[in-house]
């Protein structure tokens, strides 16, 4: 099995699943929820979102907070305040960064 890279963009953070692809992803698809928008995380702040062009993202169906990105040829990552992000073709689980204060776990914002 070939090891996938992991890529980030500011808070996210997108790790290569190869389990993720051929068999098993007729398993997880059955189950996971499309997200129609392709939007990961809108920032807080300023209201910049981090967007998948080129590829398919999907609320993951057993990890609360994960998603799951299939990309597709020419897909990459955007967000006004940070370089795109290419991504080769393949399936990927994207995690938001997380910060934690007195024992409470929080998402980083942008």
């Amino acid at each position: 099995m070939r090891k996938m890279k992991n890529y980030r963009q500011g808070e996210v953070l997108i790790f290569g699943e190869e389990r993720l692809k051929g068999p098993l992803a007729v398993e997880w698809k059955k189950r996971a929820k499309l997200v129609p928008d392709n939007v990961i995380i809108e920032g807080e702040l300023a209201g910049h979102k981090h967007e998948v062009v080129n590829g398919k993202l999907y609320q993951h169906p057993d990890k609360k907070d994960v998603m799951i990105l299939e990309a597709g040829d020419g897909c990459f990552i955007k967000h006004p305040e940070h370089k795109d992000v290419p991504m080769p073709k393949g399936v990927y689980e994207v995690n938001i960064q997380r910060e934690y204060d007195e024992g409470k776990a929080r998402k980083v914002k942008d």
